[in-house]
């Protein structure tokens, strides 16, 4: 019996299902649990969530208008992507692992599709699967117009006639357009490619109603949606941003922030412009130098980018991942280069032949990528080879190596191989969890925006922060407002903008535009005298460097929940934690003073010297006043506080004896006794900073509390104890 044709296909192809299925699930395995070791990442990516889902109120939650610059398209996938998880953090992190798993598996279709053996096309797109350039790579947008440029590729071998392919590619290239603005370019390339061969080779019916018909589309988007090119905004943000950088680092001056300070860096070299062509026409020799510079830059961004490298460390300019990539030095580069130059020259007689052959047979490819490629290279070169210009670039150039040198070429691979190879594919994938190690894994904003959400604040609030995005994942209350708004005195700003919530972090606080702001030097001394409170937002992983929100008395609930100063859910309690300003209510018995002869972060700790009477530090509460209840924390039973502090027992220390960090309650009706519910007892190692903590849960009949810690009356006299760094968190509910 004759076995169907379409049966006979399904066989043929069932290998390239088997491989594809497996890329899919070891990208599931790869990305499985990257929300807890991963941060969000605001500004572009958000954005574009923000547009997906939030579409008509943009400008109002982010501070940037909605143009068509920026990637409408990729908005709509996040709107689509929305009705599986509609809740914009859980969004956030589906989205970043569907941008992780999908392109290699589009790639390994492409490689097959342009007839590369399966062990070739399997092994190249485990490795985009699992190197820098695709994690770690940041905003996605990048690889959303990736998959877009990946599936037109592949749909553009199925016809022969060239104009159609070409025309097929250009429509593509329109699509990836309105996700990536400077594809449009190469758009238009692929679209005169196609009329000229056309015009020249190729004149059917077919060719011209499909030539007609893709330029009605893009006119009718063009004018409904407006063309990516129309506007200057994006292009030129990124073109200041990333000269900025450049010029840091010929200049060597660090007084200024790349990433802050751009404007008034290209002022400094152009004057007044609002365009690439206008800093060209002043100043053209700087222009050539920051393209020079980019040139020089290409080959080390593509290496390092795409390479693995032996260890991970943070990137110089840190992604919102924190932990990867990693930034080859250029030394490492060029040794690598050197190593695939020498092995291609060693092989150069059989990799030749290769290559004439791959010429001949396969070079549909390589034609469909040159204006591609051509239009990234341009942007590499005018913007910066920074990494999500790489990740196109760098894949295409992969696939067309892959495509001419081949190994495998023609060569039979059977069912039992295409299960090998799957089994190794899954078996060999890694965790990026994993691959980290034990935390803790900083995810500052993350937990920011959670804190924030737990304040359960119902007012209109108008949110300043150096980044936007913040009020995207925030009830709709909340409205954002980015730092690069302010061109007046603090003062005058924040009543202009209404300003009734200020996040600040190490950003904020280095703006420029704030930090040379004597009337925001005032607030941040004098908040209270302007009717703000403020509390500090740690991650809830206990890493250094808090956040501190600034927020208006008026807003915040009356409840009892927000009676203290600090008392939400994730916020540190102790106000002045590392002992620097002394505004902390901090009550030492006897022999407690602040010093400058240790400190495990900043310049300060709080010493403490074992007396006649055994000394005790409060961190939040005053404790020598606890008969006053207005001195209390205020707690309920069952809330869980964890206390947290970095000790050093001094190394001249004679004895062991412990010290006791816990929450002491009381019952303000006195029903009850004073009660201390076990924390922490115990002594640290001498000579070294030691970080100790524990969980408290208030027991049953109380509702006030003191955090602190005691030096027990086993400790002899004269031993001394620096504390630094304490953490009194109330721990949020599930």
């Amino acid at each position: 019996m004759q076995i169907p044709s379409w049966l006979e296909r399904c066989g043929r192809n069932a290998p390239d299902v088997v491989i594809v299925g497996a890329l899919l699930i070891a990208g599931w395995k790869y990305t499985s649990g990257l929300r807890s070791i991963m941060d969000i990442g605001l500004t572009d990516e958000t954005f574009y969530l923000t547009r997906g889902i939030y579409p008509d109120r943009v400008a109002e939650l982010t501070g940037v208008p909605p143009v068509v610059e920026w990637g409408p398209l990729y908005g709509m996938w996040y709107s689509s992507l929305a009705k599986i998880s509609p809740e914009p953090i859980a969004l956030y992190y589906l989205n970043y692992a569907i941008m992780t798993i999908l392109p290699p598996a589009l790639l390994y279709t492409l490689l097959r599709r342009y007839r590369v053996s399966l062990p070739t096309s399997s092994f190249l797109a485990f490795f985009i699967l699992i190197t820098s350039a695709n994690f770690s790579v940041w905003p996605k947008v990048n690889h959303f117009t990736l998959m877009i440029l990946l599936v037109f590729l592949i749909v553009a071998t199925i016809p022969k006639s060239w104009t159609l392919g070409f025309g097929i590619l250009a429509f593509g290239c329109l699509l990836a357009s309105y996700a990536h603005p400077e594809i449009y370019l190469a758009f238009v390339l692929c679209f005169a490619i196609s009329v000229g061969l056309f015009w020249f080779r190729e004149r059917t019916f077919l060719n011209a109603t499909a030539l007609v018909s893709l330029a009605v589309i893009a006119g009718a988007v063009g004018t409904y949606a407006g063309y990516p090119l129309s506007g200057k905004q994006r292009s030129f943000s990124a073109f200041c941003q990333h000269f900025a950088f450049n010029w840091q680092a010929w200049k060597k001056e660090y007084f200024l922030a790349p990433d802050t300070d751009c404007l008034q860096i290209l002022q400094m070299n152009f004057g007044s412009v609002s365009g690439v062509g206008q800093a060209l026409l002043r100043n053209p020799a700087v222009v050539m130098h920051h393209v020079v510079t980019n040139a020089i830059n290409l080959p080390n961004a593509l290496v390092s980018t795409f390479a693995l490298h032996p260890t991970t460390t943070a990137a110089p300019n840190p992604l919102p991942t924190g932990f990867l990539p990693f930034n080859m030095r250029p030394i490492e580069a060029c040794i690598l280069l050197a190593l695939v130059i020498g092995g291609l020259w060693l092989g150069r007689k059989t990799i030749l032949s290769h290559l004439r052959v791959a010429l001949r047979s396969e070079s549909r490819y390589l034609i469909f990528v040159c204006p591609v490629c051509a239009v990234i290279i341009l942007s590499c070169l005018l913007i910066y080879p920074a990494p999500h210009y790489v990740l196109i670039l760098g894949t295409l150039l992969l696939a067309a190596v892959a495509i001419l040198l081949d190994p495998f070429k023609g060569r039979q691979v059977r069912w039992s191989h295409a299960m090998v190879i799957a089994l190794v594919i899954v078996a060999v994938a890694p965790n990026i969890v994993r691959l980290l190690g034990p935390g803790p894994h900083p995810q500052p904003t993350l937990s920011a925006i959670k804190s924030i959400r737990s304040l359960d604040i119902t007012a209109k609030i108008h949110l300043l922060t150096d980044y936007y995005g913040y009020a995207t994942y925030l009830p709709r209350n909340f409205s954002g407002l980015p730092s690069y708004y302010k061109d007046i005195p603090f003062d005058d700003f924040r009543r202009k903008y209404d300003i009734n919530m200020i996040l600040v972090d190490n950003f904020l606080t280095n703006d420029s535009r704030f930090r040379n702001d004597e009337e925001w030097k005032t607030f941040l001394q004098n908040y209270e005298c302007v009717g703000f409170v403020r509390l500090l937002l740690p991650d809830d992983k206990g890493v250094e460097n808090p956040h501190a929100l600034y927020v208006d008395k008026s807003i915040l609930p009356t409840n009892s929940q927000q009676e203290h100063e600090g008392t939400v859910a994730g916020a540190n309690l102790m106000s002045d934690s590392g002992f620097e300003e002394l505004t902390a209510m901090h009550d030492c018995f006897i022999n407690g003073t602040r010093t400058a002869d240790q400190a495990h972060t900043g310049t300060y700790s709080w010493k403490m010297t074992q007396q006649q009477w055994y000394p005790s530090l409060g961190f939040v509460g005053k404790y020598a006043d606890r008969n006053d209840a207005s001195r209390a924390l205020r707690v309920r039973p069952g809330d869980k506080y964890y206390i947290e502090a970095w000790i050093y027992p001094k190394s001249t220390n004679v004895g062991t004896g412990s010290l006791s960090m816990t929450l002491t309650v009381r019952d303000s009706t006195g029903k009850q006794p004073e009660a201390y519910p076990h924390g922490y007892s115990g002594m640290p190692a001498r000579g070294q900073w030691t970080k100790i903590g524990a969980t408290v849960t208030v027991p049953d009949g109380y509702d006030l509390g003191w955090a602190g810690i005691t030096v027990m009356t086993d400790v002899p006299m004269g031993d001394a104890f620096y504390i630094d760094d304490v953490m009194v968190v109330r721990e949020q509910e599930n």
